[in-house]
């Protein structure tokens, strides 16, 4: 009896210490499901955020794909504006006075390059809309090589072209100021065509030597490697700049192609493959 109660002794240590060892196995089991789980979660955190990413880089492409296609547009109605001819008119037709219309009258030129072009169109516009036959005029005085003191002097000049000098020396005095007046009133007094002459030999060059530095720098943008679709963006908003001021400098923007050129070389791998599918 005594045996047995010490064998039944035993068997219930080393049932409790199976308890004991369940409960810990229990445990450590019940551990490592809560950390598969926590596990789990944190990769479908993660799928969610590179699903989100994803959606991000597919929106910013389609919008790049836009801008890219507006910008195109916007260049090529630039282009067709600047080559369209503005018409050169022809001597004896009835004009607007100096003053009309309001909205035709060039604004003041300061001296600035990039403004020149644009100057220099508007004004000659301006004299065409009120004299036809003085925008030609103006050419031939640009083309002078000497001080032009007699009509004799511009090929295809008309007398009432020539009688519109005062009249355009007091405009070109008008519409400058600084360096560019001081050039304009260093002509003999009411000799506008001359005055133009000087204007045209200071500032075409520079502007010219400018536009050329603009395009080189635009240029090098096709140098650049976007590492994402926002590096993009800020490539296609520098472009975008660097081609109005070369537009203003030029009278005309860079042809569609190479700006399409640079943009490619440069624009991330992924917007890349995305533009490709939808053009």
């Amino acid at each position: 009896m005594e045996a047995l109660a010490q064998n039944f002794s035993i068997v219930a240590a080393d049932v409790q210490q199976m308890k004991v060892t369940a409960q810990g196995e229990i445990a450590t089991a019940t551990a490592s499901i809560n950390q598969l789980q926590g596990q789990a979660g944190q990769h479908q955190q993660e799928m969610q955020a590179a699903m989100a990413v994803s959606e991000n880089i597919k929106r910013a492409g389609d919008a790049l794909t836009e801008e890219l296609r507006a910008a195109v547009h916007r260049l090529t109605l630039l282009e067709q504006q600047a080559t369209t001819p503005s018409g050169s008119g022809h001597a004896g037709k009835a004009g607007w006075t100096l003053t009309r219309p309001k909205d035709l009258v060039p604004d003041v030129f300061n001296g600035k390059d990039e403004e020149w072009l644009r100057w220099k169109e508007a004004t000659e516009d301006y004299a065409e809309a009120v004299h036809p036959g003085l925008k030609h005029a103006m050419a031939e005085a640009a083309r002078a090589n000497d001080e032009i003191t007699y009509r004799e002097q511009l090929t295809g000049v008309q007398e009432s072209e020539w009688v519109m000098n005062a009249s355009l020396f007091t405009l070109l005095k008008t519409k400058t100021t600084g360096e560019p007046k001081t050039l304009v009133t260093s002509a003999i007094r009411d000799n506008g065509l001359e005055s133009w002459r000087i204007l045209v030999g200071r500032f075409e060059p520079q502007a010219g030597i400018k536009r050329m530095k603009e395009v080189s720098d635009l240029m090098s943008l096709q140098n650049k490697r976007c590492k994402n679709a926002a590096e993009t963006a800020l490539i296609l908003t520098e472009m975008g700049r660097r081609q109005k001021l070369i537009a203003d400098l030029q009278g005309k923007p860079l042809e569609d192609e190479m700006l399409v050129n640079v943009l490619w070389m440069a624009m991330d791998s992924g917007t890349r493959s995305h533009v490709s599918g939808k053009l």
